[in-house]
């Protein structure tokens, strides 16, 4: 992020986000400002409810299907 060179642009609020492209599946995720206004979550659950809420039946099943090793 750069910081602005104008001293009012400086002086405005700003809020930073941090994004994980591949963060830990075990994690649990709550919300920053300690309030409960949305349940913890682990990364695992919430990846998968994102994908599943997008995805039809046939897929569904190819995404819970277990992963076979490889070695």
């Amino acid at each position: 992020m750069m910081i602005p060179e104008d001293e009012c642009e400086r002086l405005k609020v700003r809020r930073s986000l941090v994004f994980f492209a591949c963060p830990d599946r075990d994690v649990t995720i709550t919300c920053v400002d300690g309030s409960n206004k949305y349940p913890p979550v682990s990364v695992a659950k919430y990846r998968y409810d994102d994908t599943v809420a997008f995805v039809d039946e046939p897929a569904r099943k190819i995404i819970l299907a277990p992963a076979s090793r490889v070695n």
